[in-house]
């Protein structure tokens, strides 16, 4: 003879008739043995904050280091609150960092876990609002903006330092650009369902080069400058490696 399991939602339901009938009423109602109705009284604590699915209250493995997952867990409600991004990868980088132990790999497992302690899924951003017209003010955490704002002090303390005129401060940046880069989407004529082709260049198609775009700060743009040699034998095979003789 098997036993009969109840679900966490079930056990809710005898323990709310439980408050206004009697433990004897209350399992002739349910058909029920009296002794389910003590035994779950007793723990209607955790019953009652237990997932509604749950059979076992409190059964499992245990979250490892709860208080740092709380703190965690807050820093990432706060990003929100402030329009920012927040990848499941950042919030177990976030944990690894924070928890400081080489045994805890803040694995996808613990990312399964952490999404049913704190109920979340992973949405496409739908709307892109001007950090002005947010409606919380500061468009940037406070940690944050203390970094940035550090950084601007040691720039300008380096420019009185060295006397740096603006034509002598450059910003760089560099970007890829592939010689195969066909759009994601076309427009495609016809109401049959026959393979849709683009034409490509031949080859490898992740050749790339890398480009370099620098200005001024006196706001004069500089000519850019392309990087498209090969630094070793691995990098002149594979055409889309990231090595190369600058």
């Amino acid at each position: 003879m098997f036993r009969k399991q109840y679900t966490t939602r079930q056990k809710q339901t005898v323990l709310s008739y439980l408050t206004t009938h009697t433990p004897k009423e209350t399992s002739i109602h349910y058909g029920i043995h009296i002794s389910m109705v003590y035994k779950w009284n007793y723990s209607k604590d955790k019953i009652n904050q237990a997932g509604k699915k749950a059979v076992k209250p409190g059964a499992g493995r245990k979250p490892m280091h709860p208080e740092i997952e709380q703190l965690v867990h807050e820093q990432a409600m706060q990003s929100r609150r402030e329009g920012i991004c927040v990848t499941l990868s950042g919030l177990a980088q976030s944990m690894r960092m924070a928890v400081q132990d080489p045994s805890f790999k803040a694995s996808s497992g613990w990312i399964k876990g952490y999404k049913k302690r704190h109920p979340c899924k992973v949405r496409v951003p739908t709307a892109m609002i001007p950090a002005s017209k947010w409606n919380n003010e500061p468009g940037i955490p406070a940690h944050e903006a203390a970094k940035i704002q550090a950084f601007f002090d040691y720039k300008r303390f380096l420019e009185a330092k060295h006397a740096y005129s603006n034509d002598r401060v450059i910003n760089m940046d560099e970007t890829p650009v592939y010689f195969n880069n066909p759009s994601k989407k076309t427009v495609h004529y016809g109401l049959t369902k026959d393979p849709v082709a683009v034409k490509v260049m031949e080859g490898n198609q992740r050749a790339r080069v890398t480009v370099m775009l620098t200005c001024t700060r006196a706001g004069d743009l500089m000519s850019p400058c392309i990087v498209e040699c090969s630094k070793n034998k691995a990098a002149r095979i594979d055409a889309g490696s990231t090595i190369y003789e600058r």
